[in-house]
């Protein structure tokens, strides 16, 4: 009858383990909004490398370089996205694949900044608030729509690397 108690306290424990962990991993890994409501955000700078017809390019804009109606449209995407906690860390370099733009675009916030990196690379999507990195829920999504926004500029101010 011992032996009985035991294993059913062992079960039980095991049990209560799971349940632990699972509410705790589902806390951590809920999504939130990427920007903060009460904050009134402004892109400071987009930086764009990519390659086209077997040439990389690098592009700069700079704030006073983006019109405002982008600056408007970015920011109205990055407060309707989603981010949540990373399971493991992002690359810190990439390689430029043939019809892919990687973007990292600097967001000043009321208190500090936000870096937002998006390409066609899923490991490389991040919101980025000083060293910690974020996965932003339907980044490619969310690469396609800046992708369009921002592409028109990308000519004016490429330089071949």
């Amino acid at each position: 009858m011992k032996n009985r108690a035991n294993t059913w306290k062992k079960v039980l424990g095991i049990v209560v383990v799971v349940v632990l962990v699972a509410v705790a991993a589902a806390v951590f890994f809920r999504a939130k909004p990427m920007l903060d409501p009460a904050e009134t955000p402004q892109v400071l700078s987009i930086f764009a490398d990519y390659e086209d017809g077997g040439e990389a390019y690098s592009c700069t804009i700079d704030q006073e370089d983006i019109p405002q109606e982008l600056n408007d449209e970015l920011v109205a995407l990055f407060q309707g996205a989603e981010m949540r906690n990373i399971r493991f860390l992002r690359p810190h370099s990439f390689h430029v694949d043939q019809g892919s733009v990687y973007f990292n675009i600097w967001v000043g916030l009321d208190r500090g900044s936000m870096l937002v990196n998006l390409s066609t690379n899923s490991d490389y999507i991040s919101a980025q608030f000083g060293d910690t990195h974020y996965a932003i829920v339907d980044g490619q999504d969310l690469y396609q729509k800046v992708c369009d926004l921002v592409s028109p500029l990308l000519a004016e101010y490429a330089v071949k690397r």
